[in-house]
């Protein structure tokens, strides 16, 4: 049994070392940052219809992958000084502390090679495999004092691909996927002022 358990962690340990790079995809262009005119605080929730799901099982679930979504996009309004500050609110549970409430709803779905994963993984990552992700979502705003409701949609992929040849660009790892919330971001961000938020 300890040896085991030794051999488990190690497989861990090298699953941490093995390599691997996030792509976004090209469906959303780069846009130009715009200067807000307010900075809200926002409390934000995940719908009980958000779903993540990936071939061979998912890593984590779908609260716990759409918090990690919300807070890539949210913090990217942050970073830009669109939002002061924003908190999670459990089960839509929301306080009313700041002037708008945003809840996730959509898919994230994930597609794999399952004989490759396993290849990949007795090979310790020599041989490569990769989760190509769609993310179809959807953004429901609310603003807590006027009731005022907005929707915003945005699709796009990107791709994760553990390999060893990876291991030296470990530090630049989740390029990608900071690529894809910074252009998703500023999508539904530019998309709910159009529709006359954060004014």
């Amino acid at each position: 049994m300890n040896q085991f358990l030794k051999l488990c962690f190690l497989f861990t340990c090298v699953s941490f070392l093995s390599g691997c790079m996030t792509f976004a995809g090209d469906n959303l262009e780069v846009l130009a940052t715009i200067n807000p005119k307010v900075s809200p605080m926002i409390e934000y929730t995940i719908g009980d219809d958000f779903d993540y799901s990936v071939d061979g099982g998912a890593l984590s679930s779908s609260v716990t992958m759409g918090k990690r979504l919300s807070t890539g996009i949210l913090g990217s309004w942050k970073n830009n000084n669109y939002v002061s500050n924003f908190h999670y609110a459990n089960r839509g549970r929301f306080d009313k502390s700041g002037e708008y409430t945003l809840i996730l709803e959509g898919r994230l779905d994930g597609e794999s090679n399952i004989i490759l994963q396993i290849l990949s993984s007795l090979t310790l990552f020599v041989i490569p495999f990769d989760i190509d992700a769609s993310a179809n979502l959807t953004f429901k705003l609310e603003n807590t004092i006027t009731g005022e409701k907005y929707v915003s949609k945005s699709y796009e992929t990107i791709n994760q691909t553990w390999w060893i040849v990876f291991l030296p660009a470990l530090p630049f790892m989740y390029a990608g996927e900071n690529d894809l919330y910074e252009r998703m971001s500023e999508h539904v961000y530019q998309d709910f002022v159009a529709q006359g938020a954060f004014n």
